[in-house]
């Protein structure tokens, strides 16, 4: 067994591409992880208070917090006083109103006289924010014990009521209350949370650690099945049980590798940065973690998290390895194991916890993979009679999925049938009848490599999502497109003629709100109802103010029109409308071109075409148009679909009209239409798209292997995307972002956004060079 294990573990380390994805993949995380941290509250500040805690007794630390909150909330107040009394006698209400709420603020007077300078951050306001949070940590720590008390007595009442009185729900008011009951002499230690909270709470890193072991399950199977090779492995002595129990060993040595040292070099990280807390308090001393019913310090609490974490990704890996073994092909695999995850982030999502399908909630990977949170809840449930908790469900499940999924993958392993279907067989079955070499081309791209499946797939997508989105408008906005829709075009004598009217109509109104004012025949209750009358009238004029500003525009400038700006300000310049599509279409543009070149060298196929007479640059000509024409729909469907939505909703008027008609395109040049914003949006996407594209089969040309490009154009396209998506805006400029949110970039930084068009015209000429000198060669 033990060489087989060696041999395994060489063939991996062999892997230069899952080496490759491995090193990217953990300096993302790390470096995201660094990232994300809270940039408002620096950690210094945590390791400056936590040193604070560390020179005080346990007993004394709550107040020495409370203290330390009360005083800098008082010197915020009193900063704000003294900026309010730069001007007294206007601000008297305000200072005055202060001073009631806060009746003590003045007891801090001379002390922020002498010194009120930031003691944790760079800021008064950013140590107010920091000690506040440290309060409200240490005031749950402070309650704890009376948390627990409360638990008993509701137990007590709960028993009393009758709806309550079943059996199964005195088990588990009796189960709560006695879990809770051992938890009385647990020694609570005043402390700070944040390093570790952050630690396991980051969800890039669980997301990080799943593609590893996707990758790593996948290349341990399918690799040598693709190859051949694991029939031939079955011939021998060892071949069939202790190979597949090898590869498990490997997986979850590497898995268990892998894990560890992700979380040790976070936890060093913290360490380093901001201090851990000391790990031998009870896990009850961190404040959100005051419902887990379990005895343990924090030491105990790491290694469990840690613990739980590999057995979690133990049991996807061994997912992925039975689906390696049972479908066909690698894109049947990989497209099985992204539908199981959808299910799986929709059960999670969309299940209420007190549904009748609460069990598929919890029963869940995206449950089992989010260890922090469980431990954080308290739950007791019923699963089909029997009375758990939520934590003994998870480790009950988990431990049952590795048993039985151990036991499918080795009984499919030993099965004497051979599931596999070899690539270039299936090519040559599904495609005698095909004498074009371009229809062939093409049949390999819609059928071959799943991209007519990727198509129907996103309209499907796309009709879902646009199908149940709903735009709200307020009485304000709804009255403002009435009026844009019955002025939009040129300024003719009737539009002027009618804001004559409405101006008029307008000033009456106030007229008449002025005459009831001043009218000493009325009581004011009377004139209270006249003027709310009048008022409901006037709830127009604030919106046709913002009419008569484009109005006094287009006199200044006759070549503007009357335009309803809002579809084209939500589809250029919100990107709500412009950052979901573009994520969608390099996720649909990296499933569906990174294959294209590849397949024929996997199957050794290009060794065949190269000697025929149409074999040389004419197939690599018909591939490129092929992605070309991919590209064409990929952008029909994800920018075309908002458009759509958009166009039924606002209605885009007038695309002949000058850009400066819309207040936000005024920076553009006049002689650009509506129109012309389209055609250019849709130009530069496209060259972006191209040029992503041309890089793509370069890489294809270069690697000669599908996975490694797949997880190169991953890298290169949607990740940054999904960062941007996520809020982590520090990937905007450095990304190919401005190219696809181009309009803009046209108004607020056009010279980056030529510098990105110039940039990508030349990789893509670089690119297609490259690709058509190399794609022939011979490894």
């Amino acid at each position: 067994m033990m060489p087989l294990i060696k041999y395994e573990f060489i063939k991996m380390r062999g892997r230069k591409s899952f080496i490759v994805i491995l090193i990217l993949l953990l300096l993302s995380q790390f470096f995201l992880f660094s990232v994300s941290l809270n940039q408002k509250i620096p950690l210094s500040a945590y390791q400056k208070f936590h040193q604070t805690l560390l020179s005080l007794p346990n007993e004394k630390r709550y107040e020495f917090t409370k203290k330390e909150y009360e005083k800098y909330q008082s010197f915020m107040i009193l900063e704000q006083l003294t900026q309010l009394r730069q001007n007294e006698q206007k601000n008297a209400s305000i200072i005055e109103e202060l001073l009631q709420e806060n009746p003590n603020v003045e007891n801090y007077q001379q002390e922020y006289i002498s010194n009120h300078q930031p003691q944790y951050t760079s800021s008064l306001e950013q140590d107010a924010q920091f000690l506040e949070m440290m309060f409200d940590e240490m005031t749950q720590l402070k309650t704890y014990f009376q948390y627990i008390k409360d638990i008993q007595q509701q137990a007590q009442q709960l028993s009393g009521i009758s709806i309550f009185q079943s059996h199964q729900n005195q088990n588990e008011i009796e189960r709560s209350a006695k879990d809770f009951q051992k938890l009385t002499h647990v020694e609570v230690t005043y402390d700070i949370q944040y390093p570790l909270e952050m630690v396991f709470s980051f969800d890039f890193t669980s997301l990080f650690l799943v593609i590893i072991v996707l990758s790593l399950s996948y290349y341990l199977i399918m690799e040598e099945r693709e190859n051949g090779l694991m029939n031939l492995l079955k011939l021998s002595q060892n071949g069939y049980m202790k190979v597949i129990i090898a590869k498990f060993i490997v997986m979850f040595l590497i898995t268990s590798i892998i894990c560890f040292l992700v979380y040790a070099g976070k936890l060093g990280y913290m360490a380093w940065n901001c201090g851990l807390g000391d790990l031998s308090r009870s896990i009850q001393s961190m404040a959100h973690y005051r419902q887990c019913p379990l005895q343990m310090n924090v030491k105990q609490w790491i290694g469990l998290m840690i613990g739980f974490k590999i057995l979690v990704l133990s049991l996807l890996g061994i997912i992925m390895m039975n689906l390696c073994l049972v479908l066909k092909n690698r894109i049947l695999s990989w497209i099985s194991i992204l539908v199981f995850f959808v299910v799986e982030v929709f059960s999670y999502l969309m299940i209420h916890p007190l549904s009748s399908l609460y069990l598929l909630k919890y029963i869940n990977m995206i449950s089992f993979l989010q260890t922090d949170i469980y431990l954080k809840t308290y739950r007791y449930i019923s699963v089909f009679g029997l009375p758990t908790t939520l934590y003994h469900l998870h480790i009950f499940i988990i431990i049952a999925g590795l048993i039985f999924g151990s036991i499918s993958c080795i009984c499919i392993y030993v099965c004497k049938r051979d599931f596999s279907l070899r690539n270039a067989h299936f090519v040559f079955k599904h495609c005698l009848h095909l004498s074009s070499l371009c229809s062939f081309e093409f049949y390999k791209m819609i059928k071959i490599q799943k991209v007519g499946f990727l198509i129907i797939l996103s309209l499907f997508l796309q009709y879902y999502q646009y199908h149940h989105v709903s735009v709200y408008m307020d009485s304000e906005s709804s009255i403002y497109q009435s009026y844009m829709q019955y002025l939009q075009g040129p300024l003719t004598d009737d539009k002027i003629k009618w804001i004559e009217q409405q101006q008029d109509y307008f000033d009456s109104l106030h007229q008449q709100i002025e005459k009831i004012e001043n009218n000493i025949n009325l009581t004011s209750q009377k004139k209270q109802s006249l003027k709310e009358n009048i008022s409901m009238k006037l709830i127009g004029e604030n919106v046709f103010n913002d009419v008569k500003e484009q109005y006094e525009w287009i006199q200044k400038h006759p070549q503007a029109e009357f335009v309803y700006e809002r579809p084209y300000e939500e589809y250029f310049l919100s990107s709500s409308w412009s950052l979901a599509p573009s994520l969608m279409l390099m996720i649909f543009l990296s499933l569906s071109l990174y294959q294209v070149i590849n397949i024929e060298y996997e199957n050794h196929v290009n060794e065949v075409s190269q000697i025929t007479i149409n074999g040389n640059h004419r197939i690599l000509e018909l591939k490129i148009i092929g992605c070309v024409i991919i590209i064409g729909i990929g952008m029909s469907i994800f920018y075309g679909t908002p458009l759509i939505f958009l166009h039924s909703v606002y209605g885009f008027s007038s695309l002949g009209a000058s850009v400066i008609s819309i207040p936000t395109f005024r920076s553009l040049p006049s002689v650009l239409t509506l129109g012309h914003l389209f055609l250019i949006d849709g130009l530069i996407k496209f060259i972006i798209c191209m040029s992503l594209t041309s890089f793509l089969l370069m890489i294809s040309v270069k690697a000669r292997h599908t996975m490694t490009t797949l997880f190169i154009s991953l890298c290169l396209f949607v990740i940054p995307l999904f960062l941007i998506y996520n809020q982590i805006d520090c990937f905007k400029d450095i990304s190919f972002y401005p190219m696809l949110n181009c309009i803009q970039y046209c108004i607020e930084n056009p010279i980056l956004l030529i510098v990105q068009i110039m940039i990508s015209i030349i990789v893509m000429i670089l690119s297609l060079k490259k690709v058509f000198q190399q794609y022939f060669h011979v490894l």
